[in-house]
């Protein structure tokens, strides 16, 4: 694991990407990449890692460029030379890419949500988390005087880690999001509040079988069979809850594509100004 760091520390600082022309290369630490860009036959625009990246592909070469570790202004530069060299109709998902990264905003975050966002805050975490908490240490508390293991109160530092994640990744001046709400998003929602739900499930059937009397007849068969049916609940649900939002962010993305071009008609020059 050590070395597989060290690589990939190794590889951030070495690599580099030099524009020649209609021509990209990609250097490593012993890989060099080169693609020309005018015989791409394909361009995916992905939103993954953290920033995005593009897949570029042409007959013999396949070419992946990475954003995380470009700074706000170079990642900018950089995806708009390429989307302007590369043949429109063989570039995919592009409209996504530029609603998940915000391709195109100013670099100032918004601080007024428009219809269907909310400004979040600090202050909302707290008022969030902290109801949690309480809670979390009370069901702690139960369990262990129910089943006398120090272990159930570990759920209390997680959500306590939970809520120091979330105000980190917040602003002082808050960021607007979009709104999670049962009237907005009832086939969200759902599932999110099902994860808890399952979770206590999971526990009580837990300290349940440790007080099973009498004891089964394989007590470790029945075991194995109860856990993995809870995961795999968990896990397809999980699985239904990415797939509804992956279709709502595509949604999204394709109203903010419309709204990009209707603001762009109304900024050009009519004729009588002309």
């Amino acid at each position: 694991m050590a070395g597989l760091s060290a690589w990939m520390l190794l590889d951030y600082h070495r690599g580099s990407l030099t524009f020649q022309g209609s021509r990209v290369v990609s250097q490593g630490v012993v890989r060099r990449v080169e693609i020309d860009l005018a015989d791409a036959v394909e361009a995916r625009w992905r939103i993954h890692p953290v920033g995005g990246s593009l897949v570029v592909r042409d007959p013999a070469t396949r070419l992946v460029v990475n954003f995380a570790e470009l700074g706000r202004d170079q990642r900018h530069a950089i995806v708009a030379r390429l989307r302007e060299a590369i043949r429109p109709e063989i570039q995919s998902d592009w409209d996504l890419f530029a609603y998940k990264t915000r391709f195109g905003e100013g670099g100032k975050p918004r601080a007024v949500p428009g219809p269907g966002e909310i400004l979040a805050t600090r202050a909302r975490w707290t008022r969030i988390f902290a109801p949690a908490l309480v809670a979390s240490a009370a069901v702690a508390a139960v369990a262990w005087w129910w089943t006398r293991h120090p272990s159930v109160f570990a759920v209390v530092p997680v959500v306590a880690g939970m809520w120091s994640l979330f105000r980190a990744m917040t602003p002082a001046e808050g960021k607007v999001e979009r709104e999670i709400s049962w009237r907005s998003d009832p086939d969200l929602m759902g599932p999110l509040a099902f994860f808890p739900a399952w979770g206590v499930v999971g526990a009580v059937g837990i300290f349940a079988f440790n007080r099973l009397w009498p004891r089964p007849a394989h007590p470790k068969a029945l075991a194995i069979v109860g856990c993995v049916a809870w995961f795999g609940i968990l896990l397809l649900t999980a699985h239904r809850l990415d797939r509804r939002q992956a279709r709502r962010d595509r949604e999204a993305a394709e109203r903010a594509a419309r709204e990009r071009e209707e603001a762009d008609r109304c900024s050009l020059p009519s004729a009588t100004e002309l």
